[in-house]
């Protein structure tokens, strides 16, 4: 009479345990990647915010309202430092309407156009004589490049927009 056994074999728990291995060897650095690229993409949407932060202020006060870096020292990363949103244009951001953070280390935010405070008019639009341009270039990943026109919109662009000058120069 034979006796049922319940349970697994030394063997057939070394092959699941191989096949899982090898599983996670693959799915790792594809989560890796996927991190990255969201991490890139949660740093592009605060700076949409503080952008249309300071224009609905700028509307709802009738005055002016800015996005001012922390510290705009370095030319290749004047908002990565991090940035405020204020009332006005006072140059620093001594006294913040809202804070945003420094950038993840190895992320920058570098304005295109070196500028290191968007100024909004009474009426929404950008107090600039051109379109500004960012670009967020994150570590291992595609960037994004935020514009925002003379009338205050801002966009988001991806390395594959159809027009090459959005293209993030990352």
């Amino acid at each position: 009479m034979l006796k049922n056994y319940k349970g697994f074999t030394l063997l057939e728990l070394m092959v699941v345990l191989a096949i899982s291995g090898i599983t996670l060897t693959a799915a790792v650095p594809a989560f890796q990647a996927m991190i990255a690229r969201n991490r890139v993409a949660a740093e592009t949407n605060d700076m949409l915010l503080a952008i249309n932060l300071a224009r609905s202020e700028a509307l709802k006060t009738g005055s002016t309202a800015s996005v001012q870096a922390v510290d705009g020292s370095d030319s290749n990363n004047e908002f990565g430092p991090g940035y405020c949103v204020v009332d006005g244009s006072p140059g620093n951001c001594d006294t913040p309407i809202r804070m945003f953070s420094a950038l993840t280390a190895g992320d920058t935010l570098n304005s295109v156009d070196d500028v290191t405070t968007m100024t909004f008019n009474s009426l929404g639009g950008l107090n600039s004589s051109t379109a500004l341009k960012l670009d967020l270039c994150g570590s291992g990943v595609d960037g994004s490049r935020i514009v925002i026109s003379l009338v205050g919109r801002s966009k988001s662009h991806g390395p594959d927009d159809l027009t090459v000058a959005d293209r993030p120069s990352c």
